[in-house]
């Protein structure tokens, strides 16, 4: 699994913020992902690949147990097309994987339950916007001059460079180490993003008016200050 530039320049630039930027909390945390694949097409003849998922975060403190967190974060989704006819025009689809690689902000409320000790799990949800910014096609069995129509070849022009969609999950922060001035924890998440990168049935080269919607399952653990 290749790492993007975009990814890892997110993360060095967060090293150098200070703390009195970031708010009460702030860290980095990075994990896999799994897309999951919402359309109105006939056949299933779209699949998913495990990406990755990686940024920083930051965390703003608010009365009664809640509080805001913002992240920004490199997000990749890997979608596959597989083998498929037309009848109508009798064409097929050569078998292809998309990796869409995109920049995400989410901005959620959460809660911290009122418990004691070391361990403090919370809830949250809130809006995301998402900037695809790379893109990679790989036909996987098949070579561009075997592709018999290459309208049908889902690719990034299906999908919008920017949406607005929705991130709800769950985590546990561990408390390590008093630092004095902040605490070291380890911090782990649980999550699902909605709504992102949908297919709009009428874009350029989509004969078959599909509409695909394209959301992510992810893990991630990371340390805070």
């Amino acid at each position: 699994m290749r790492i993007h530039l975009v990814g890892a320049s997110l993360i060095l630039a967060c090293s150098f913020l200070p703390a009195s930027v970031l708010g009460q909390a702030f860290g980095f945390n990075g994990g896999l992902q799994k897309a999951n694949i919402k359309t109105d097409e006939a056949k299933n003849t779209f699949g998913t690949e495990v990406g990755y998922t990686l940024g920083f975060f930051f965390n703003i403190g608010l009365p009664s147990n809640f509080g805001i967190f913002t992240e920004a974060r490199y997000s990749q989704k890997i979608i596959t097309q597989q083998e498929t006819s037309d009848a109508q025009h009798q064409l097929t689809n050569p078998d292809v994987k998309l990796d869409l690689g995109s920049i995400e902000i989410p901005v959620a409320l959460a809660w911290k339950p009122p418990v004691k000790g070391r361990v403090r799990p919370r809830i949250y949800a809130g809006p995301v916007i998402s900037v695809i910014v790379d893109q990679q096609v790989e036909l996987t069995e098949k070579s561009p001059g075997d592709v018999i129509n290459e309208a049908f070849v889902l690719t990034r022009d299906a999908f919008a460079d920017r949406d607005l969609g929705w991130v709800a999950g769950a985590g546990l922060s561990i408390k390590l180490i008093d630092l004095g001035i902040t605490t070291l924890q380890l911090m782990g998440d649980v999550r699902y993003v909605g709504g992102l990168n949908s297919v709009n049935k009428n874009f350029a080269g989509n004969p078959l008016r599909r509409s695909i919607g394209v959301g992510a399952f992810n893990a991630m653990v990371g340390v805070g200050f």
